[in-house]
């Protein structure tokens, strides 16, 4: 089946957009160290299908000491995303405006992410939204669902990402099977060495390209190998 989600990865710009209010340009020794092994993800679902979505405002602001500035992804090509953002000192305002193309307007998706690079296993000063509207400009925030920010690939909720995570995603993926697609309240639920998980779908999407396939276990064995230096988005 060809995968019908693509992804473009937009990096964060200097420059104000509307969605975020002005401030002063980012911080120039607020950046995430070169050796950053830490990927956090936002994810940003429709929840609901006949709604018309016209376009979605998203925004994360963290503390910016050690981490990248928020980057956004859209997960189908015939979308649009404008990104943007800025910052004070020690803090970080990213976000964009989604556009849903017309073939998506009643869908109920995945329709864009965020992330970040860092070595912290704890953000700070986190703050976030979502506003949504409708082509004839009703708001339909409440029907946009924002994920907690995750670690990816950190499915024991250790702070890191290593070789147990492995193990779980290889089971994980063995009771949810290839999946084109998965909404915000799709999970797994599975005992293993003795301990019971139940974990979102979204979170085994590793390579973040909106499928559940092997690709996810060959990019996190790739990670937790030291074959690549981060999770890429």
């Amino acid at each position: 089946m060809k995968n019908t989600f693509k992804k473009v990865l937009a990096t964060i710009s200097a420059a104000a957009m509307c969605a975020i209010p002005t401030i002063s340009s980012l911080s120039a020794n607020a950046v995430a160290p070169a050796d950053a092994r830490l990927t956090w993800r936002r994810d940003y679902f429709v929840t609901q299908a006949n709604l018309n979505l016209d376009r979605i405002i998203i925004s994360w602001g963290l503390n910016s000491n050690g981490v990248s500035a928020p980057a956004a992804v859209k997960m189908r090509s015939e979308d649009t995303l404008n990104i943007g953002g800025g910052g004070a000192v020690n803090y970080y305002n990213g976000g964009g405006n989604f556009y849903t193309h017309s073939s998506n307007r009643n869908r109920k998706y995945l329709a864009v992410t965020s992330h970040i690079y860092t070595n912290r296993t704890s953000l700070y000063d986190e703050t976030g939204s979502a506003y949504a509207y409708t082509t004839s400009n009703a708001n339909i925030s409440s029907k946009i669902y924002t994920t907690p920010s995750f670690i990816v690939g950190d499915f024991n909720n250790d702070k890191k990402v290593d070789g147990g995570d492995e193990s779980i995603l290889a089971e994980a993926y063995l009771k949810s099977g290839y999946r084109s697609s998965f909404t915000h309240t799709d999970k797994v639920n599975f005992t293993l060495g003795g301990k019971y998980y139940s974990i979102n779908l979204y979170k085994l999407d590793i390579n973040n390209d909106g499928i559940i396939s092997p690709s996810d276990k060959a990019m996190l064995s790739d990670y937790t190998n030291s074959y690549i230096p981060r999770i890429p988005e």
